[in-house]
């Protein structure tokens, strides 16, 4: 496994909160929203109302312009017995991923998976097809996926590596779509698999999130200017007058060689000229130094 940076604080890797013993994290708080978006959807199903605007529509999207469609569809989930391992794999997945990538980069994960949506409904937008999404199940297949790509080795149960059950997941997941044809679903989750797999992979290789390294990236190294003094105007009649310049003391100036001389091989290897040499320089040091009468 690949060794990843780490950008963020100590805090960013420590649970929000706590309820009782039960500590809160990021996973904690969007798994109970997931189980309320499902106990709305039950009800919007229930009263027969409308759940347009709820879900994600490429028509609605670029035509329309609802651009909260993609955070709002994830969180429509029927009722029923699969909703329940559903949110059992996203929240034990997720939050081994939010333990290992720290609360900053798993929300930039997760938004990262929000987007894959109208990024590929978008394409077969483009090429004439429409396309609609709704229910967590893309997102939770990109955490399953994430978290084998960071454990590949774990024993799932005791006998099974994490990785051959995370791609036999994904597997069944792309391949139930295939008998209805139905190929924006199976290219959205084939997407999101991907984005689990390679956001991982790219931070273990030394990759960075923070937007300063990526804009060093984009835009290059940032450049220190230096100010320059105002150039004076020749014609001016107070531009050629000398300035008052302090000369340097050719006394000090001269025990610079041998300061070091005493540096390098001590205080013994001076000659006795050089020593009175230094020895002047001392006096003059100590009458500079006396006071005024």
């Amino acid at each position: 496994m690949g060794r990843m940076r780490t950008t963020s604080s100590s805090s960013d890797f420590q649970p929000l909160g706590s309820l009782g013993r039960l500590p809160i994290y990021l996973t904690t708080i969007l798994s109970a929203l997931y189980v309320l978006g499902m106990l709305v959807t039950a009800v919007l199903g229930a009263s027969a109302a409308s759940m347009r605007g709820l879900g994600f529509s490429t028509h609605d999207f670029f035509s329309l312009g609802w651009v909260w469609e993609p955070l709002t569809c994830s969180f429509l989930n029927p009722p029923d017995f699969f909703f329940l391992f559903g949110i059992f794999f996203f929240y034990s997945a997720g939050l081994e991923v939010e333990r290992y990538l720290g609360r900053t980069r798993f929300l930039k994960f997760y938004l990262l998976c929000l987007a894959v949506v109208p990024v590929v409904l978008g394409l077969w937008h483009a090429l004439g097809i429409p396309g609609t999404h709704a229910g967590m199940g893309g997102i939770t297949i990109a955490l399953f996926v994430a978290f084998a790509t960071l454990y590949p080795d774990l024993q799932y149960m005791g006998w099974v590596p994490l990785k051959y059950v995370a791609g036999a997941c994904f597997a069944i997941a792309c391949l139930g779509y295939l008998p209805a044809r139905n190929w924006t679903a199976l290219s959205t989750v084939a997407a999101e698999g991907a984005v689990g797999f390679l956001f991982v992979r790219y931070l273990q290789g030394g990759g960075s999130m923070e937007w300063s390294d990526w804009k060093e990236k984009l835009f290059g190294p940032r450049r220190n200017f230096k100010v320059l003094p105002t150039p004076t105007n020749p014609s001016h009649p107070r531009a050629n007058e000398s300035k008052p310049q302090v000369s340097p003391d050719p006394v000090f100036g001269s025990i610079d060689p041998l300061l070091e001389k005493i540096a390098r091989s001590g205080l013994a290897s001076l000659t006795s000229q050089e020593r009175e040499q230094l020895e002047k320089a001392r006096e003059s040091l100590l009458k500079k130094d006396q006071p005024k009468k």
